[in-house]
This record gives structure tokens, C-alpha cells and sequence, in this order.
């Protein structure tokens, strides 16, 4: 969760049962409630996430951001509609501006975002399974993707689980 001047966002949603309840008291200890969540950026997409995002819509109405092929994934499971489909390269406004950074895998686009100023790296399940599962995989995408990454300027990487790496 990022906690940024126009409200909170969050990267991807849990897909728990126990996901809302551990949300809300993480809210509680900043003073915050589901409502104040405005925006959601998705790494990758997955049934669980839509399950999850159906709730949302209906409790706060957050934007949902995401890639071009989420966005028809989602229409096509539940006809909720991104509010905008990102691609490599894409500026968010938000927190100081969030730079979108896409890889490719096996037909799918993972999306990573960087913090520009300050210089962190957000990075869900999906893309840090894509690079670093596969590192020894020799296929030449992997190692493409591993080298975009690593020309990133950034400091951190967090990743979606909570834990933090350092460059």
C-alpha cells in the first residue's frame, strides 16, 4: 500500500480469505479507511484478484489501472472496465510519479512500477517469479527481462509480499 497525497494505492489485491480483515487493521494503524483507497495498480491479474476487485468496486470505487491484456481479462470475467491500461514506459502522477515498467512472458505483459523519486522498484509476485524462478533458464527473454531491470535507476525493490531488497 502506498500512502500518497491524493489518497491510498494499493499494488494488486489479496486473495486470502482473511484479505479485507488484515486490510482494514493495517488501515486502523494509519488512521485510514477503505475508503480512502483511490486507486489500484495490478501487476498481473488472476481470478482470485477479480474476486477481490468485484468487492472493492462496490465498496469504494477505486481506479483500476492496469495492462492492455488484464484489462480484456477483466472485462471478459466480470465486465468491470479499467480505468486506464498501462504500458512500458507510462507516467502516473501519483506519489512523486510512478513510472510503469512491462516485461513479457509467455503471451503475458507483468507490469513493475518505479517510485522515481524515490527510487524504489514495486514489484509483484508475477514479474519476480518471471525473472528470478528463471534466471538459469537460458531462454533470451528472461535474460531481456533480467537486463531491463537491472538498468532501472533504483535503490529498492519491494516487493509485493512486504520484503524489501536492496540494489
Amino acid at each position: 500500500m502506498l500512502v500518497c497525497e491524493g489518497g491510498l494505492i494499493l499494488i494488486d489485491l489479496g486473495i486470502n480469505s482473511d484479505y479485507f480483515e488484515v486490510l482494514n487493521k493495517k488501515l486502523k494503524e494509519i488512521n485510514k479507511t477503505i475508503n480512502d483507497i483511490k486507486l489500484i495498480l495490478f501487476t498481473h491479474l488472476s481470478k482470485m484478484q477479480i474476486e477481490t476487485l468485484e468487492i472493492f468496486k462496490k465498496t469504494c470505487n477505486p481506479e483500476i489501472m492496469m495492462s492492455y491484456n488484464d484489462s480484456k481479462l477483466l472485462v471478459k470475467n466480470c465486465n468491470i472496465k479499467a480505468d486506464m491500461e498501462l504500458d512500458d514506459g507510462d507516467l502516473i502522477g501519483a506519489c512523486g510519479g510512478l513510472e510503469i515498467i512491462k516485461v513479457e512472458y509467455n503471451k503475458a505483459s507483468i507490469l513493475g512500477f518505479l517510485l522515481k523519486d524515490q527510487k524504489i522498484l514495486l514489484l509483484g509476485g508475477g514479474l519476480t517469479k518471471t525473472i528470478f524462478d528463471n534466471i538459469n533458464n537460458e531462454n533470451p527473454k528472461n535474460v531481456k527481462n533480467l537486463l531491463k531491470i537491472l538498468k532501472i535507476n533504483f535503490e529498492t525493490i519491494l516487493m509485493s509480499d512486504g520484503s524489501r531488497l536492496r540494489k
